[in-house]
């Protein structure tokens, strides 16, 4: 999976995708929440997040 400009996607960048696209249609979630659920800190979310290849729309 490639994100943006040739970057590769990491590993820890899929595992913020997946739990991001786990988030059902309709709610919403903080990268602190998803942080939590994650283990690791909001920044760091924020920071995968930043070019995102991973389209959540239907």
């Amino acid at each position: 999976m490639a994100a943006g400009r040739g970057k590769r996607v990491t590993a820890f960048q899929f595992r913020v995708y997946d739990a991001l696209l786990k988030v059902p249609k309709g709610h919403v979630t903080t990268y602190k929440h998803l942080a939590e659920h994650l283990g690791t800190a909001p920044r760091a979310v924020g920071q995968a997040l930043r070019v995102r290849s991973v389209s959540t729309a239907d």
